[in-house]
């Protein structure tokens, strides 16, 4: 008998666990539109995040940003804060993969070929990476603090699920322009539609180099 209510007891807390949590599930709410950029190459490099009081996103598995025909391959990418990054050099030539970005600053230093170096970005925002050698050698990185974002389908849409009502901001980016923010409040269970239109890439640009002076000539 005793062990007969515990069984009735154990399956009642489970009902109500399952319960509540289909109910604050209910009570998210979802951000989904379309990306309007110039060609469908820009489309692949944007993304769209949220931004506001939620919880934090752990670090991804390791990435790989490689060094190859002087070029960074891929050149963009979205990562959570503390994600491992690391750039191996595929090239006969040496590589300094730097950034002078706010926050997420580094310096890697002159290596060879068959070499790579690693980095961990931590705060979030667009980090623009560079080659102190190969001025032309560029990438961008979106580091983000939670797992809200989305990257457009090949149309162009979106979609952002299970955000709990609140206040946020949601941003459209692409690789060499400040994000398009957009404040809303979500309401429990909105379905709220938000469009976003980017411009075109920045991509290359004349930059300075880790010291902050123009490159010189390198073959």
């Amino acid at each position: 008998m005793l062990r007969n209510k515990r069984l009735i007891h154990l399956t009642l807390i489970v009902w109500a666990t399952a319960i509540l949590s289909i109910d604050a599930a209910a009570q998210n709410a979802t951000v989904t539109g379309s990306v309007h950029v110039k060609t469908a190459a820009h489309l692949q490099t944007s993304v769209v995040y949220v931004t506001g009081n939620l919880p934090k996103a752990a670090p991804m598995p390791a990435k790989t940003i490689e060094q190859k025909n002087k070029k960074f391959i891929p050149n963009h990418m979205v990562v959570t804060n503390g994600t491992n990054i690391a750039f191996p050099n595929l090239d006969r030539v040496f590589h300094n993969v730097f950034s002078l970005s706010p926050g997420n600053a580094f310096d890697l230093g002159l290596y060879r070929k068959g070499e790579s170096r690693s980095i961990k970005l931590k705060k979030p925002g667009a980090v623009e990476i560079y080659c102190n050698v190969h001025e032309r050698m560029q990438a961008n990185i979106l580091v983000v603090d939670n797992n809200f974002f989305a990257k457009p389908t090949s149309n162009g849409t979106y979609e952002i699920t299970e955000l709990p009502p609140g206040k946020y901001k949601v941003a459209g980016w692409i690789p060499g322009h400040r994000a398009v923010e957009k404040s809303v409040e979500l309401q429990p269970g909105q379905r709220l539609k938000l469009d976003f239109t980017l411009p075109a890439p920045k991509l290359p640009k004349r930059h300075l180099n880790k010291d902050r002076l123009p490159y010189g000539r390198y073959k």
